[in-house]
């Protein structure tokens, strides 16, 4: 029985329709398969039959030991993403649920040699010159697990020191337990740097920067008549909210929603800090429903969520009503 359904065989084979180069995807696994090898194993036999630019290599983790050490597999099941080149991308364990649209995204990038990383991303990568593995844990029913996925693959992409690898946790419970993942995604880089959550590309990079001793640039100060500065809390929306943020050297950026009733609650709070670092610290307030493309940005699924950016980079974030005292302790760093 086939794994992809009729519709969406036709809906993969429309969007393969745009693969410029061949792809090979890799695929170990061992003479008697478990059940998620049997089932990887159908998945890519069935996506190389949409399309001719995309083949399949099948390995046997035991007896075909030189591929295994070539592509430095090291469980099973495991597939190796490949285009003009072996671009270090890894899944370890079934691309099912929402993992999916990693692989194909994988595909896609690979064929393609392109990815969607910032231009300021690909000029920093460029620096790292020792190896990197950013290992990401997931489940496949986690609906933010694929993004921190796709940035590290994408990472792997434009720089061939760096291996980006998607490690199924239910499938992998002694890994899952050897690096402490109690939630997904769970990313770890290098094993000296790793946490949780879906981030923005600009902290993940820092991350992969700092795993490697490597210091981020830091970004030029805002220069503001601080007279200008607002002692009251600022409405921005997806529209100017780059550009607010970066005009001010600290922000605090409350994300809320008007059904929400603990975001009313730290309302007070948010505009008597206004007042108060008036001079210092802008505030700000992002309302998730009407501003979706932001909310999602800095996945803020649970609200109230508020988050401080120094000179336009996040620096801190805070989840749910706290005390005005926690506030004051955590702004008392940067004021």
């Amino acid at each position: 029985m086939a794994l992809l359904k009729d519709e969406d065989r036709k809906q993969i084979k429309e969007i393969f329709e745009q693969l410029q180069n061949d792809v090979t995807l890799s695929f170990f696994t061992q003479e008697f398969e478990c059940d998620f090898c049997k089932h990887t194993h159908e998945l890519v036999e069935e996506l190389e039959l949409l399309s001719d630019k995309i083949n399949v290599a099948i390995y046997d983790f035991v007896k075909d030991a030189d591929k295994v050490s070539e592509f430095n597999i090291e469980q099973i099941p495991a597939i190796a993403v490949s285009g003009k080149t072996d671009y270090k991308i890894r899944f370890y364990g079934v691309p099912g649920g929402y993992e999916f649209s990693s692989l194909m995204n994988a595909i896609i990038n690979a064929s393609m040699n392109v990815t969607a990383l910032e231009d300021s991303t690909k000029e920093q990568l460029t620096c790292i010159d020792t190896p990197v593995k950013i290992q990401v844990f997931v489940t496949p029913t986690c609906p933010h697990c694929s993004g921190a996925v796709q940035i590290a693959h994408q990472m792997a992409i434009e720089n061939q020191n760096i291996e980006g690898v998607m490690i199924e946790a239910t499938e992998f419970p002694e890994l899952a337990n050897k690096y402490n993942v109690y939630a997904v995604p769970k990313t770890v880089i290098n094993d000296v740097v790793e946490f949780e959550g879906g981030i923005p590309e600009s902290q993940f990079l820092q991350k992969v920067l700092s795993a490697v001793g490597i210091e981020p640039p830091k970004p030029e100060c805002a220069v503001v008549d601080l007279e200008d500065m607002p002692d009251t809390p600022i409405h921005i929306t997806d529209s100017d909210f780059d550009a607010i943020i970066s005009s001010y050297p600290l922000v605090l950026v409350d994300f809320w929603a008007e059904w929400c009733g603990p975001c009313h609650m730290v309302a007070p709070t948010v505009e008597s800090l206004a007042k108060e670092h008036c001079g210092k610290l802008v505030c700000a307030k992002v309302d998730v429903d009407r501003n979706p493309e932001t909310a999602t940005k800095f996945d803020t699924s649970s609200i109230p969520t508020l988050i401080l950016f120094k000179n336009g980079v996040e620096v801190e974030r805070m989840i749910g009503a706290a005390p005005k005292v926690q506030f004051d302790e955590m702004l008392k760093v940067y004021l």
